[in-house]
């Protein structure tokens, strides 16, 4: 159907379809352990329905009112026997003895003789409060706070006690609401502030934990308790069937939807138009909720953000018996470029033809996060567990302080490239163009300007693949061996990206033994 409401897919849905159909073999949960909170009723009920479809073993329900709960068991038990188990729990969200008791309970409930609980595979936070629906003027305060703290209190209960029993590459699917980034008359405002702060506790969880994959979703117009108190469907003509949130939470929760990982999106947007974004969207802020036009890229037409403050610039040197300083580049500094460091750093960090060693990605995306928990299991499990790192983004200076600047595939290279050459087209004479205005950005423009311009050696930007066995070195820029990137499949890529930066490691290590012979 066409979109009633403004839409990021052309095509709008009202109720379930094939693609998010939890038989599909391809959105299998055989095996998971799932706990959903307010599991009695509605949308909670219906996602634990789906989960059951899609072959989960293990599913924990937790809400307030027990026969609810009960009731729903019963109907997935009827329908599935004892392919799955059901546990549930009443429980008080914003009472945290209460919220461990029930998990506690769930996990011991998993275990069998001589061997622990299963770790929990998906969490579905569904349980929410709508507070009083007033406007700042007219609302009770201490209403107000009591609406806003069930919410938030019961997050961070929830949050606290999943984290101690999640799998490592756990999925948390946080049933939101546009009232988060919407404004509706200026009503309602206890309910959107908490969504806001709910919103915003579950990215620092995920933040926390890179091998978390953390959603956002606005389950639709679906006839709820909450939704009938507000008047929703009758306010606005239209309705969602519950089958909509409750199959696309399914969807979420398998790897082909790991593209929207910190994502705000929608159940009713067409998921095969957004698998076909797949890549743009990874690679974007988009469906994020945050300060628009951050981090600012285009006061800079380089489209580069700045070093911090205490970064100085180094010459960097050519080899020729002087150690190099290298840096190794993927898109956000996460899973390719921090291998590669780590690696490198086992293996070149002492080699007196190696001073510096660091990594950096072309886009800001991950900034400030830790690597992601696969990286750093693929070099544990090579024995390299002196290595850790936050992500950043590739600087300006970064052309004028390291030898090398090593791009994982080609995107990356290209990216690099330009950026090389937009540097070396420069000069003091169109530094006003460079940077628009005044201040530190434009300082830094006309300070590589003149770096530059006074013979400061700027950086060979190569891909890593391109130094082959024996030193060689690839005629042509790029024609070497990409690092594809890993982040969308298993462990299997990243013991190859591991094999890969190895052999490049190595070949680029006998590369400047080679020059420096010479």
């Amino acid at each position: 159907m066409a979109p009633p409401f403004p839409s990021a897919t052309r095509t709008w849905h009202s109720t379930s379809y094939s693609s998010i159909s939890p038989t599909r073999p391809e959105l299998s949960a055989r095996g998971k352990t799932v706990l959903i909170t307010g599991g009695g009723t509605g949308i909670g009920a219906e996602t634990a329905r789906s989960f059951a479809a899609a072959g989960a073993s293990k599913i924990a329900l937790l809400g307030r009112r027990i026969q609810t709960l009960l009731d729903t068991k019963a109907t997935i038990e009827k329908g599935y026997g004892d392919k799955v188990q059901v546990f549930v729990a009443s429980t008080d969200l914003t009472k945290k003895d209460e919220v461990d008791k029930a998990f506690d309970e769930f996990i011991s409930s998993t275990s069998e003789a001589g061997v622990d609980g299963q770790k929990i595979d998906v969490l579905v936070s569904n349980a929410a409060a709508l507070g009083p629906t007033e406007g700042v003027e007219d609302v009770d305060a201490t209403v107000f706070l009591e609406g806003v703290n069930a919410n938030i209190s019961g997050a961070l209960h929830l949050a606290q006690a999943f984290s101690r029993h999640a799998a490592d590459d756990a999925v948390i699917i946080d049933v939101n609401s546009t009232s988060a980034y919407m404004d509706f008359g200026g009503k309602g405002v206890a309910y959107s502030v908490a969504k806001w702060a709910v919103y915003r506790l579950w990215e620092a969880l995920g933040s926390a934990n890179s091998g978390f994959s953390v959603y956002h979703i606005q389950p639709g117009v679906v006839d709820t308790d909450m939704n009938r108190a507000v008047g929703g469907i009758q306010a606005l003509g239209y309705e969602d069937h519950v089958s909509l949130p409750a199959n696309f939470n399914v969807w979420l929760a398998s790897p082909e939807a790991q593209f929207l990982k910190g994502k705000f999106v929608y159940t009713n947007w067409d998921v095969d138009e957004l698998k076909a974004r797949a890549d743009e969207l990874a690679a974007s802020a988009e469906f994020s909720l945050g300060h628009v036009g951050w981090p600012f890229d285009s006061i800079l037409i380089l489209d580069l953000s700045i070093s911090p403050p205490e970064q100085k610039m180094t010459t960097p040197n050519s080899s020729n018996g002087q150690p190099v300083n290298v840096l190794f580049v993927c898109l956000g500094n996460i899973c390719r470029s921090p291998m590669a460091e780590g690696v490198f750093r086992n293996i070149a960090a002492s080699h007196p033809l190696i001073k510096t060693i660091d990594s950096a990605g072309t886009g800001a995306y991950h900034a400030g996060e830790p690597s992601d928990s696969r990286t750093m299991s693929t070099l544990r499990r090579h024995n390299i567990r002196n290595y850790h790192h936050l992500a950043r983004k590739v600087t300006l200076e970064d052309f004028l302080n390291f030898d090398y600047l090593f791009a994982m595939d080609e995107y990356n290279l290209e990216d690099l490239l330009e950026l090389r050459a937009s540097i070396l087209s420069t000069s003091t004479k169109n530094t006003a163009r460079v940077a628009r205005g005044k201040g530190t950005r434009a300082a830094v423009a006309a300070s590589i300007t003149a770096s530059v311009e006074a013979g400061a050696k700027v950086a060979e930007v190569r891909l890593f693949g391109d130094y082959g066995p024996g030193g060689t070195l690839h005629e042509r820029v790029g024609g070497g061996e990409v690092v594809q990137d890993p982040y969308y499949g298993g462990a299997n890529g990243f013991e190859e990206v591991y094999q890969q930066v190895v052999r490049f490691s190595k070949n680029f290590v006998e590369y400047l033994e080679k020059k420096n012979q010479t």
